[in-house]
């Protein structure tokens, strides 16, 4: 968050500027196997594995303050994931059974809200960005579940699912009172699909 009555400026050569950055970046791997064995007469097992990021929030929130660059200025809110969710079933006997699930549910929500009496001033290119970059290139996401089961019997039951789930939203807010203003180009990108 760039609060209200800030001012950040950079100054120098136009022929090399520096950088200008604000950015939110959320980066996460997580992995979850779970495996179960069961064997008897008659045996039976559940197993059960989720994955859920209920809070996945990547935002840039600039308020009633100034930024100014000699050159180019790069905001941008976006994020990556690698998630895993695998599980593993055995039974033995005459008569199996198996029940269980494997779920991911990847929310990702990123957002930059440049709010009313913001002024923003580059030089060189400004650049706004969620869930992608100015130049096309998705955010990546790897979302994968599994559910391998293997019943040695002669009579099998099984009631399994396997399910992935990613789910972006990517959002631009330009407040009325904001002034944007740039002697170059101005790039909004805001993915609409949300593919990993």
């Amino acid at each position: 968050t760039v609060g209200n009555n800030t001012a950040l400026e950079v100054v120098g050569n136009l022929s090399s500027p520096g950088n200008f950055k604000i950015k939110a970046y959320n980066d996460f791997i997580l992995k979850d196997k779970v495996t179960f064995t069961a064997g008897g007469g008659l045996s039976g097992l559940g197993a059960y594995s989720t994955i859920e990021t209920t809070k996945d929030l990547a935002r840039v929130q600039v308020g009633n303050a100034d930024l100014k660059s000699v050159g180019a200025i790069n905001i941008s809110a976006r994020g990556e994931g690698n998630v895993s969710v695998k599980v593993n079933a055995q039974a033995y006997g005459l008569g199996t059974l198996i029940i269980g699930e494997s779920k991911a549910n990847v929310s990702p929500t990123n957002e930059v809200i440049i709010g009313s009496g913001a002024f923003i001033q580059a030089i060189g290119d400004l650049h706004i960005s969620t869930g992608t970059s100015v130049d096309f290139v998705r955010d990546p996401y790897s979302v994968e579940t599994r559910f391998d089961s293997f019943a040695g019997s002669a009579i099998p039951i099984e009631d399994i699912d396997a399910m992935s789930y990613l789910f972006q939203e990517n959002t631009i807010i330009i407040e009325t009172g904001a002034l944007l203003e740039t002697a170059r180009s101005v790039r909004l990108h805001a993915e609409q699909y949300g593919f990993g």
